[in-house]
């Protein structure tokens, strides 16, 4: 067996990998069709690139971003500015910062299926923003229009394309102010005098051309005639899809937002209009050459690669490893200087490797690991077409062994084992851009080096070296899990490098609501076998803690301890923050973990220091029971049970057979309406529910083409708009000031409005019935005044309340005046 012991190099998590063979939760097992091959090879004698620039994840064309990487095999990338934190979530209950590891998981599946590249800035989604004046004082603009600087210089495109336009009519400020950013990005990125601290690791580069590429959304056209007109529709007879089918699979990636899209076929006409640079007539690329006889030496490549193409053996793609051997000793002598060698020497590996219909991997046996663990590690592989190949040497976290030397037989699976033991120090699996605490709107990273870079788990890079006719193949992946599930057979996740011990199932924000003792509970969780460690708590001054037992003895790897413990608060502080770690022979450690598991994605994890939350609340309720419909994922529900509501949760079934009339009040999650079609079959019920003397509250819904309303959601009718106020503190008038929902039984003055998160509201009704009172009225600045953030109305005996006031947002944040003004709308008294 053979034994291996390696350091860690720190900066090693930021090399870029070429991941072969690798497709998250399912490995791609087998290799390339021989027409795929032969696009690939086509695609090798291809030199050109394309950056296409937005502000968010599914901001992107990938009907145009298929076209250029399919059809044309053009090099192409899309730079998204932020993560997308700020957006709402369909699928699930996360928000902030897990918001944005969904979505910028999902680009990532995305770019495998459209071929694109993908990247990012350091700007932070903070939500809807309505001017670009605002989002460049937020994000810091100097600071992201350097990451765009960088962007360029790196990948160093032919041509920009930008998503929205400098004027506005992409409505989002985010939107206006990627496209301004990059105007300012093409220039800088050419000149010497700009960020020239980059230079130390980038040249300048003077991007050729910037186009914008129009659109016709809704109501809003901004194509023309005589703009540069693309058909992206076309059929790749290799490939067996047109650019529209890839486009579709591909934007049905970003299942957080809803974006499931059908496959388009037939003719698609896309347009662009000049911004910047040399201009163009018919086609982007028109005057920029993209072959290889642009570069010296480069006529030779090119016709190797030709001839390749013209040889191309489809039956036995073993056949074309001779004439592929040679382009690579061509390119072995190619200008080191040059940055597309390193990039065709990786494409033409992975054809050769595919033409061997070569498989490899290097796998553990469970997903987790820690610090100094040794382990053993399990290497297979075969070449499944009959070549000559020996596998010489194998290298982990850049410490070679050389002592391997397999002949490789043809069809035979080649199987062995190592030892290793992980460095000490590694760099826990964690989104590295989420180590430190940001600012509003900044991602706060170590590194500019780091600003592109998009994988979030701390990798263990495995680089196979085989020999073949003499030239040295290198395929490079990384260490996984491998395992079988009885009812999806063979799957894959990454592994996953943690502390020895984590607080798990953790609950942030703790209400202590008109009292100041409550029972709480932590959980820890093992890593390693035989732990044993102590449970204390720092900044505990103005807390009094009772715990019978804090002595942590946990057996085996991945079990757990619960403490119960009574927290008695004996100060007049409203908010104070306890701090729990966990003390041990070999350090404190105080991480929290929480998961993301969603099919669409690979699995995901988040480590963050521990923090409890305790808010002092005075909020009046009943103790009379309600009932939550759960929508598009919130956690409002959690937030009343918190309050002292007894809370019960409903599902269709229960909706259907249910005697209502038992809940004071019954709630409708967010996007209730949006996503249980169900609601429209029991509407009547509903209806009647508030008719016998029910309180029926609905929070926002939209009128997207995510679940667009059918039916009147109140008993009278009304509207859902597009409005919404994004200023989380915009002041706040109170209309209808003698209503029961600002008086009972908590009274509602501005000061309730106070230290509200993110924004004020979305969605709010319009064209209301005149049996609607609205209760308040609010604004960004400049805009006129909007009354429909609470609107209710007195059915029968009954209320019923739609409110766009974002509640989603604050009650989980334990905001003590949205917690006041939402028990008001629960305590409705009948009439």
């Amino acid at each position: 067996m053979l034994s291996i012991k390696f350091s860690l190099f720190k900066n090693l998590f930021f090399i870029g990998l070429c991941i072969f063979l690798f497709n998250l939760k399912g490995q791609n097992t087998s290799n390339k069709t021989s027409s795929e091959l032969y696009h690939d090879l086509q695609k090798l004698n291809t030199i050109g690139s394309v950056l296409y620039i937005a502000a968010h994840p599914d901001d992107e064309n990938t009907r145009l971003l298929s076209y250029l990487s399919k059809e044309k095999k053009i090099r192409t990338a899309y730079l998204s500015l932020t993560r997308g934190d700020g957006g709402q979530n369909l699928i699930g209950n996360q928000k902030g910062a897990l918001l944005g590891m969904i979505r910028t998981e999902e680009l990532v599946e995305a770019r495998k299926t459209d071929g694109a590249e993908q990247f990012f800035s350091r700007a932070n989604d903070f939500g809807y923003s309505k001017t670009p004046e605002e989002t460049l004082d937020i994000w810091n603009k100097k600071e992201v229009l350097s990451d765009m600087v960088w962007t360029i210089r790196n990948f160093k495109p032919d041509v920009i394309i930008c998503r929205f336009p400098t004027t506005g009519e992409g409505g989002h400020g985010h939107h206006t102010a990627s496209a301004l950013l990059a105007m300012e990005a093409f220039d800088l990125a050419a000149s010497s005098t700009a960020f020239p601290e980059q230079l130390k690791f980038v040249s300048v580069w003077k991007t050729k051309r910037m186009y914008w590429n129009t659109f016709n959304f809704g109501t809003v056209n901004t194509t023309n005639p005589n703009q540069i007109q693309i058909n992206v529709g076309t059929f790749n007879t290799l490939l067996g899809k047109s650019c529209g089918e890839i486009a579709a699979e591909s934007r049905s990636k970003h299942r957080s937002q809803g974006f499931g899209t059908s496959k388009q076929r037939g003719e698609s006409i896309e347009y662009f209009k000049y911004m910047k640079g040399d201009s163009a007539v018919n086609d982007l690329f028109e005057g920029i050459n993209t072959n290889w006889n642009q570069f010296e030496n480069g006529k030779l490549i090119q016709s190797q690669i030709e001839k390749g193409l013209k040889l191309f053996n489809f039956t036995q793609p073993e056949k074309n490893i001779p004439q592929l051997l040679k382009i690579k000793k061509l390119l072995s002598n190619f200008n080191k200087n040059n940055h597309w060698l390193e990039l065709k020497s990786k494409e033409l590996n992975q054809i050769i490797a595919n033409c061997l219909g070569l498989f490899i991997e290097t796998y553990h046996q469970e997903y987790t690991v820690v610090n100094n663990q040794n382990i053993n590690i399990n290497t297979q592989f075969v070449v499944r077409n009959p070549y000559q190949i020996k596998l010489k040497k194998l290298e982990f976290l850049n410490i070679k062994d050389s002592s391997i030397d397999f002949n490789c037989k043809n069809n035979v699976l080649h199987q062995f084992k190592n030892n290793i033991t992980i460095p000490n120090r590694l760099d826990y699996s964690s989104p590295f851009w989420l180590k430190e605490k940001g600012s509003n709107g900044l991602l706060n990273i170590q590194s500019q080096k780091e600003v592109n870079l998009v994988n979030q788990h701390q990798k263990i890079p495995i680089i196979y070296s085989f020999e073949i006719d003499g030239e040295v193949l290198i395929i490079e992946s990384f260490l996984k899990h491998k395992y079988t599930d009885p009812s999806k057979g063979e799957l894959y996740r990454p592994i996953e490098v943690l502390p020895p011990v984590v607080f798990t199932n953790f609950q942030k924000n703790i209400f202590l609501n008109q009292t100041k003792e409550k029972t709480i509970q932590l959980t820890v969780k093992a890593h390693i076998n035989n732990f044993e460690g102590e449970l204390l708590f720092k900044n505990n001054s103005n807390v009094a803690i009772e715990i019978s037992n804090n002595q942590i003895k946990i057996n085996k790897k991945g079990e757990e301890q619960t403490f119960e413990f009574k927290i008695k608060v004996n100060s007049q502080l409203k908010f104070i923050v306890l701090e729990p770690y966990i003390k041990t022979a070999n350090g404190d450690f105080d991480l929290n973990i929480q998961r993301i598991d969603y099919e669409h994605i690979t699995n995901l994890v988040l480590l963050q220091k521990t923090e409890i939350h305790l808010s002092m609340l005075d909020v009046q309720i009943s103790k009379k029971p309600i009932a939550y419909i759960e929508g598009a994922g919130d956690d409002v529900a959690k937030s009343l049970v918190q309050l002292g509501y007894q809370l019960q949760i409903i599902s269709e079934e229960q909706l259907k057979n249910l005697d209502l009339n038992q809940f004071q009040t019954i709630i409708c999650g967010v996007r209730a309406y949006n996503v249980h079609t169900y609601l429209q079959i029991y509407q009547a019920k509903l209806m009647k529910y508030i008719e016998n003397g029910g309180n029926l509250i609905v929070q926002y819904n939209t009128n997207s083409r995510v679940g667009p309303i059918q039916l009147n959601i109140g008993p009278f009718p009304f509207s859902i708009s597009r409005e919404r106020v994004t200023n989380e503190n915009s002041p706040i008038v109170f209309s209808n000031p003698k209503h029961p929902i600002l008086n009972q039984p908590n009274t509602i003055d501005s000061s309730d409005f106070n230290n509200w998160v993110q924004e004020r509201g979305i969605y709010f009704a319009e064209k209301m019935s005149a049996e609607y009172q609205t209760i308040l009225s609010l604004n960004d600045p400049n805009e006129p005044l909007k009354d429909g953030s609470i609107i209710h109305c007195v059915y029968g005996k009954g209320n019923f309340v739609y409110t766009g006031l974002s509640f989603f947002r604050q009650l989980p944040e334990g905001v003590e005046g949205a917690l006041k003004l939402f028990s008001n709308m629960i305590e409705l008294k009948q009439n």
